[in-house]
């Protein structure tokens, strides 16, 4: 017994030593890292904490981050991204000459190294507190179940009835907007900075339901490389290192409404894709603007689909009305010869591409406690009837 308390000091005089010789630098990322992940911890162990975080911590960051960004006009996101593959290109550089017995070449390698490694620990910190922590606050779907919305309420006809509301006012709607001889809807050169506005004032409009959703919203700013976006089939993306929304100026214009809402409302916190879905859903929607109206049911209408054509026999299918050729043409996510002239000069096939965003998106999600992963998206239409519900 008396051998084990002595070898347990020792141990432990062997740990004080060796943290000693750890320089100041070191010492402090692994406080940094250690504090971040204790508070990621408390989240995950804490309902409470995450939504305590997210109303009165995050709204803060976002707010300071989202105007710094906002002073650049291009995506500092997407530079950022630009920055740190070079970063590991160099950083192999780095590695190799620092073997060099040269005091200059470890020199470099060695402050190179840290470069990195604080770039890491950003990308860490910005990670965990702009995205992780989030993904662990209150569901809208778990609020509305709170608010007495019942699984039980939302059956086939439900879902018939909300699939029908939908194509109706597709089809009432596809004749409201000129077009040109393809039968391309036309936007104004103003139509981008105006919808901006109006999505922006469509999701302040839902923060007495939504109070994350109230306050600053910056612009959401088009993603240089949307062509690479375009392969990896994505409408738009949020960038927590750099708190900004971002879209793919490549996809139809039909789709850039409920995208520019879906992006502010990962910024806003609402960070779970079927959440952001429902939100950009509901605010286009509920918008006096009619193209916003109808790019937000034509955001849902697939998803509506998928769950509901399974359970419909030959004979309902016929019954049933469906959207017309104009709403069709509409639902796309690009235009054929913008997507075959992309294809035409890519570096990389679009199928290896998407497959492996999908795996990257897939993970990611499972990783942050959504196991559906990325099927998450269609459960936009699970929120929709358990929030017609409420009303």
């Amino acid at each position: 017994m008396i051998q084990d308390d002595r070898k347990n000091h020792l141990f432990i005089q062997d740990l004080r030593v060796l943290f000693k010789e750890i320089s100041l630098f070191w010492k402090s990322v692994m406080v940094i890292i250690f504090a971040i992940t204790l508070v990621l911890g408390f989240a995950v162990g804490s309902v409470k904490f995450a939504d305590w975080y997210r109303k009165e911590i995050f709204q803060w960051i976002q707010y300071i981050m989202a105007h710094i960004s906002a002073l650049v006009p291009i995506s500092v996101g997407e530079i950022m991204i630009y920055i740190g593959i070079t970063m590991i290109v160099l950083l192999v550089v780095a590695i190799v000459v620092g073997c060099f017995s040269n005091p200059v070449c470890k020199r470099i390698r060695k402050y190179y190294i840290r470069i990195v490694v604080c770039v890491l620990l950003y990308v860490y910190a910005s990670e965990t507190f702009n995205c992780f922590i989030l993904y662990r606050g209150e569901t809208l779907e778990k609020q509305f179940i709170r608010l007495d919305a019942e699984y039980e309420m939302i059956t086939l006809e439900s879902l018939k009835n909300l699939h029908q509301k939908t194509v109706k006012k597709l089809n009432q709607l596809s004749g409201e907007f000129k077009r040109d001889s393809d039968g391309s809807i036309l936007m104004m050169k103003s139509g981008n900075e105006e919808y901006q506005k109006e999505c922006k004032e469509a999701l302040r409009n839902l923060s007495d339901e939504f109070p994350l959703l109230k306050g600053y919203y910056p612009d959401v700013k088009m993603i240089q490389s949307s062509s690479f976006m375009t392969q990896q089939y994505l409408l738009g993306i949020y960038f927590p290192f750099s708190m900004e929304a971002n879209y793919n100026e490549k996809a139809y214009i039909t789709n850039l409404p409920a995208t520019f809402c879906h992006e502010l409302s990962h910024m806003k916190g609402y960070i779970l894709e079927d959440e952001a879905n429902f939100l950009a859903y509901l605010a286009c929607i509920r918008s006096e603007n009619t193209f916003m109206q109808y790019s937000g049911y034509l955001s849902v209408i697939r998803y509506i689909e998928r769950d509901l054509l399974p359970y419909l026999s030959e004979e309902e299918k016929v019954e049933m009305v469906w959207e017309n050729k104009k709403v069709l043409m509409d639902d796309i996510f690009v235009k054929r010869e913008v997507f075959e002239e992309i294809e035409k000069n890519a570096l990389f096939s679009t199928d290896f591409i998407s497959e492996a965003t999908d795996i990257f998106l897939d993970t990611n999600l499972k990783l942050n406690g959504i196991s559906e992963g990325v099927v998450s998206y269609s459960q936009v239409v699970k929120l929709i009837l358990l929030y017609e519900q409420l009303d």
